[in-house]
């Protein structure tokens, strides 16, 4: 498993987004996602890792779980998801796996339902 990557390999662009929450007039409100605005628009190395398929209540429910690397960056969390080629992905843990504070490996989860 690649830990450091060189420049030339964070190739992918990503987006990171970050829930809100907006009230209304009732008392209730509308969770919804939005983009967390960076510039330059993050590169990544994004790499599948693993799949799995399950079956439950006569779904097949499937998940494609990701290895991401970005430069080292502190707002990033498992509240947070990752929007990579048009797909949003679920992040599931966010580390430093170095300790360089160059990077951080993000696993994220790709959820499906068939």
């Amino acid at each position: 498993m690649v830990l450091a990557p060189r420049v030339n390999e964070l190739r992918e662009e990503v987006t990171f987004q970050t829930k809100t929450r907006t009230p209304d007039l009732g008392g209730g409100g509308s969770t919804s996602w939005g983009a967390i605005t960076t510039d330059p628009t993050p590169r990544a190395m994004v790499r599948p890792v693993r799949g799995r398929e399950d079956t439950s209540e006569g779904q097949v429910e499937t998940a494609q779980t990701y290895l991401i690397i970005v430069r080292f960056r502190e707002d990033i969390t498992t509240a947070h998801k990752v929007v990579w080629r048009g797909t949003e992905l679920n992040i599931r843990s966010v580390s430093d796996r170095v300790g360089d504070r160059r990077h951080i490996t993000i696993e994220a989860e790709k959820p499906g339902k068939e």
